[in-house]
C-alpha cells in the first residue's frame, strides 16, 4: 500500500501546481516586458532617424554657398566683409 499513499500525497500537495502557475505568470510577464521594450526601442530609433535626417537638410538650406546666392565665394561682387 506504500505506492498509493505516495500518489495520494502527490495529488493532495499544492506546491507543484502553485510553482507551475508562478512560472507561467513569470514567463508571460517577461514576454510582455520584452515586447514593450522592443516596441519602445523601435519607436525611439524612428524618432532619432527623423531628427538625424532633418539636420543635414536644414544645414544645406541655410548654406550661403548655393550657386544662386549673390554672396557666393565665386561671385565677382563679393565684398571685403563677406570675404573675411
Amino acid at each position: 500500500m506504500q505506492p498509493f499513499s505516495r500518489i495520494r500525497r502527490f495529488l493532495a500537495a499544492e506546491d507543484g501546481p502553485t510553482a507551475i502557475e508562478y512560472a507561467v505568470m513569470l514567463s508571460l510577464i517577461v514576454i510582455v516586458c520584452l515586447s514593450a521594450i522592443t516596441t519602445i526601442g523601435t519607436n525611439a530609433n524612428n524618432v532619432f532617424n527623423k531628427i538625424a535626417n532633418s539636420i543635414p537638410s536644414a544645414q544645406q538650406a541655410a548654406s550661403p554657398t548655393s550657386p544662386t546666392s549673390p554672396t557666393s565665394p565665386n561671385s565677382p561682387t563679393q565684398t571685403k566683409a563677406s570675404a573675411l
